[in-house]
C-alpha cells in the first residue's frame, strides 16, 4: 500500500498495489506478441491480413480480435444463468435479452 496525495485537491487516497496486475500485464503482452506473429500488414494498403485464413482487415486491432475469436475460440463473457460463453460483451447482453428475457 502507498498513500498518494493529489495536487489539485490535496486529498489523500490509498493506492493498493496488486502483485497480480504485473503478472497479468506480462501475460497480456506475451499474448499480444503471439498474435502479432499471426497477422501481417499488407504493403501499401494499411490493412492487416490474418496468416491463418488470409482474411484482410482495415485495422490490425480488428485482425487480432478476429484471430482470438475465430481461431483461438476465446470467450471471456459467460452467462450467469446458463453458463454459455461469448467473445463479445454485446453478444452476452443480446443473449440475456433474447434467451432469458432480461433487459
Amino acid at each position: 500500500k502507498a498513500v498518494v496525495s493529489t495536487q489539485s485537491t490535496g486529498r489523500n487516497f490509498t493506492l493498493i498495489y496488486d502483485a497480480n496486475s504485473e503478472e497479468r500485464q506480462a501475460k497480456q503482452q506475451e499474448r499480444l506478441n503471439e498474435l502479432k506473429l499471426l497477422y501481417e500488414c499488407v504493403p501499401g494498403s494499411g490493412r492487416a491480413k490474418c496468416k491463418i485464413c488470409t482474411k484482410e482487415f482495415s485495422e490490425s486491432a480488428n485482425c487480432r480480435r478476429h484471430i482470438e475469436s475465430v481461431h483461438f475460440k476465446k470467450k471471456n463473457y459467460a452467462c450467469t444463468l446458463c453458463n454459455k460463453s461469448f467473445f463479445a460483451k454485446r453478444a452476452l447482453e443480446d443473449h440475456y435479452k433474447n434467451r432469458h428475457l432480461i433487459k
